[in-house]
């Protein structure tokens, strides 16, 4: 199991170089950063400078939307602190979130995104290749840079499953998260690729404390909002049953789901994702109840931690990426982390 965190919501530019050292030197094994225009400073500009002061840890976007930049300015910028980082760099890229819903614009279909990954693999090999009408080459990258892939339904898992290096998926109850593996394995095997070579990445907070109601406060409306789930499909029956087990392992928790992303939507602008993303003390916050945070994310003690993370590993998860982005002591949390769950995992 590797261990990352991202970066980049609630940092001013100023705390990056810090922030991404101590994070290195506390056994964490990857550094991402947000990628949305309108909600955080620019993403290219933080990780250069995570490169400049980090040696060892990989450094990449969680992640990078690709139709608000044109794939080839995204590949260059991607390729060009891959080499300032000596080739650390992965690509982390998904189809739609809070960078093009803030624009007023809508998730693009998953066939584009597909085209881009596609693009993006063959161009940084220092290929000719075409998007649109257009071909392109760069004259000078040559690395194919690693692709992680965002992706949590059906046909993104599976299509992540077929073209990337590893995929980020949210973090969620044991049965949800072997259903989304079943999905990369079987994409992987459509096109004869070994499933055991592809990262698995979940996103779920890791929160250490002695007593679960210290962290609420902070992890409420950070992730949990769905519980882990994919969105419903009336017409999948996987899905359909993935939602009857979880409201038997959690009684209840889908009408919590319910309440929340009713109150959810009386605050959020027109075509635009809901203000309070990432944020504490939204409106709703007291909404969301200690089970909905449970199935999410990593809180407690460190041996209750270290129960969660074990049970991800016996699933095929290979990487925990936790966030600062609502941590109130962010220095601290790392820190902590370090030395209570990096480093007694390893030594175990």
């Amino acid at each position: 199991m590797k261990f990352g965190v991202t970066f980049g919501q609630r940092e001013s530019i100023d705390q990056i170089a810090s922030e991404a050292a101590l994070a290195e030197t506390s056994g964490f094994d990857l550094i991402s950063f947000v990628d949305s225009q309108n909600r955080a400073r620019d993403v290219y500009v933080m990780m250069t400078i995570s490169a400049l002061n980090t040696e060892r840890v990989l450094i990449g976007q969680m992640v990078t939307v690709p139709f608000i930049r044109h794939p080839s300015v995204t590949a260059n910028a991607t390729a060009s602190v891959d080499e300032i980082s000596n080739g650390r760099v992965f690509l982390g890229i998904g189809a739609g979130g809070s960078a093009v819903k803030s624009m007023g614009l809508k998730t693009r279909p998953l066939r584009e995104l597909e085209k881009i990954v596609r693009f993006f693999r063959n161009y940084t090999k220092g290929m000719e290749v075409t998007l649109g009408e257009e071909k392109m080459k760069s004259e000078w990258i040559r690395r194919s840079i690693p692709i992680y892939m965002a992706a949590s339904g059906p046909k993104s898992l599976e299509l992540a499953g077929e073209l990337a290096d590893g995929v980020i998926t949210m973090g969620g109850p044991p049965f949800v998260i072997k259903w989304k593996l079943a999905h990369i394995i079987k994409g992987a095997e459509r096109v004869r690729r070994d499933p055991s070579k592809i990262d698995v990445w979940v996103r779920s907070y890791i929160y250490v404390t002695d007593n679960k109601k210290n962290g609420y406060r902070e992890l409420a409306n950070t992730l949990s909002t769905g519980a882990g789930l994919p969105t419903f499909n009336a017409h999948d029956t996987e899905i359909q049953e993935l939602y009857k087990k979880m409201d038997v392992q959690f009684p209840g928790i889908l009408d919590d789901i319910a309440r929340v992303k009713t109150a959810m939507k009386t605050h959020t602008i027109s075509k635009q994702l809901d203000p309070w993303f990432a944020k504490i003390d939204a409106p709703w916050a007291s909404l969301i109840t200690q089970r909905m945070i449970d199935s999410v994310h990593l809180v407690g003690r460190p041996d209750d931690i270290l129960g969660g993370i074990n049970k991800y590993a016996e699933c095929g998860v290979t990487g925990v990426a936790t966030s600062v982005s609502t941590i109130i002591q962010k220095k601290e949390m790392i820190e902590r982390i370090g030395k209570e769950i990096i480093l007694p995992y390893y030594k175990k």
